[in-house]
């Protein structure tokens, strides 16, 4: 169909239904969702899912160091498997389950040092699964401040 405008002449055109220019049609039908399965999932070893500080932190001398199991944990293995490198006086505390922090005695770390935590393979969980081989340790530096 042809109209004039101004005295140019524009073409205007319609596709038929069904043909390249319509809506594009879905090419595969979708699938059954699958069904979930009646067996749990076995249950994991622990790990630590959050601390404090964190990556690139530094410290004050008297802050607590703060791990942050992802389920709850047998504190007497983790209170034998943490350790501190270079040694400072402090006690472990557990705020809850899950939760252990070690918090320094007296002046605290000393300033402008770097230290290390880690928790040995001998940790395990409240339900008596071992901390994984495969992570040996738990092992993270950081700096107090100057």
């Amino acid at each position: 169909m042809a109209v004039e405008k101004g005295g140019a002449t524009a073409v205007r055109t319609t596709a038929p239904v069904g043909s390249a220019t319509s809506a594009p049609q879905p090419t595969t039908k979708p699938s059954a969702t699958a069904k979930p399965t009646s067996k749990p999932l076995s249950p994991q070893p622990p790990r630590v899912v959050q601390r404090t500080p964190a990556r690139g932190e530094e410290l004050a001398p008297t802050e607590a160091i703060v791990l942050r199991f992802d389920q709850a944990m047998d504190e007497s293995s983790v209170d034998k498997a943490f350790a501190i490198e270079p040694e400072a006086p402090g006690k472990l505390i557990w705020d809850d389950a899950q939760t252990v922090r070690f918090v320094p005695q007296d002046a605290g770390f000393t300033r402008d040092s770097t230290y290390r935590i880690s928790v040995d393979t001998s940790a395990r969980s409240a339900n008596d699964l071992p901390w994984p081989s495969r992570w040996r340790s738990f092992s993270r530096r950081w700096a107090t401040y100057r």
